[in-house]
């Protein structure tokens, strides 16, 4: 990456510090030596580098002086290697953690005797209080993690889906042209079809196989609430939160709905997502006020 805007020569002050952090929490790291790439008559900071992998070998890191740019361009070598085995997922599980309880520890956090601090030093005392209560709840463990490929995602159809790509991008350098967009439609259709019939021929496969294990790893691999599974569009995106993003909102969550029970702002009439309540529960109060009131 270059021109970060932070200076990692100076790594006890803002933004330099955030930076690092950011790179830790990424599971990069900067280079072990780390050399001025811009210097003025004023100055002289590090906001160009190449940050790589903790797991990835580098051979050399170099920053070349040129008298074109103000920012020396940076080179870094790296060893190329494939693993021989899938490494496994490092990360916390919440599955039985009771986040009433997880809600509460973090509200007794205390940072009153850092009140005169600069916010920088507040933020980091929190977070190094809201970590200390995260390891001692969930610990971060390693997951194994699992190949998983789609079973109709053919080299035919990665060819195609390279080839409707490539039209994209030359709509996109000649807009307006209608051969280009007749191409690119014909390109969807055809992808859109492939990836249809494949899924048919997948799921015949599976679902008449004589190992329930082929039929139901099929299922899992294309589930789908609602909508034709043979078809991509209905296919829907995965969102991905970090640890501390799926704690908050966890927590957040909680907050509101104890909050609007207390204040009965969420009307009895609602069963649909709330706590000991379901479709039973509606269909039986509906039959009591029936019963009470009379039917229309």
């Amino acid at each position: 990456m270059g021109d970060i805007n932070a200076d990692i020569l100076r790594p006890t002050v803002y933004p330099g510090k955030e930076m690092l952090n950011s790179f830790a929490l990424a599971g990069t790291r900067p280079p072990s030596l780390i050399t001025p790439t811009r210097i003025t008559s004023k100055s002289t900071t590090c906001i160009d580098i190449i940050a790589v992998n903790e797991d990835i070998q580098v051979k050399s890191y170099s920053v070349i002086p040129s008298a074109t740019s103000d920012h020396f361009p940076v080179t870094a070598v790296i060893v190329s290697t494939f693993p021989d085995k899938v490494k496994p997922v490092i990360k916390r599980s919440f599955n039985k953690v009771d986040f009433e309880a997880l809600s509460q520890r973090v509200a007794d956090i205390d940072i009153s005797t850092y009140l005169d601090s600069p916010p920088d030093t507040l933020l980091e005392q929190l977070q190094t209080k809201f970590v200390e209560i995260l390891d001692d709840v969930t610990r971060i463990r390693k997951f194994p993690m699992r190949r998983h490929r789609s079973p109709w995602l053919t080299s035919e159809m990665r060819q195609l889906i390279r080839h409707w790509d490539y039209l994209a991008k030359q709509l996109k350098i000649h807009p307006g042209s209608a051969a280009i967009e007749a191409d690119l439609k014909t390109a969807k259709r055809r992808v859109k079809s492939r990836i249809r019939r494949e899924a048919k021929l997948q799921g015949s496969d599976a679902l008449t196989s004589t190992n329930p294990t082929d039929s139901w790893n099929f299922k899992m691999a294309i589930y789908k609430h609602k909508g034709s599974k043979s078809d991509p569009n209905n296919y829907r995106p995965i969102s991905v939160l970090s640890i501390l993003e799926r704690t908050l909102e966890k927590l957040a969550a909680a907050q509101l709905y104890n909050y609007c029970e207390l204040n009965a702002i969420i009307p009895p009439q609602q069963f649909g997502y709330r706590r000991h309540s379901s479709c039973e529960m509606a269909l039986l109060s509906a039959t009591d006020s029936w019963l009470d009131h009379g039917c229309p």
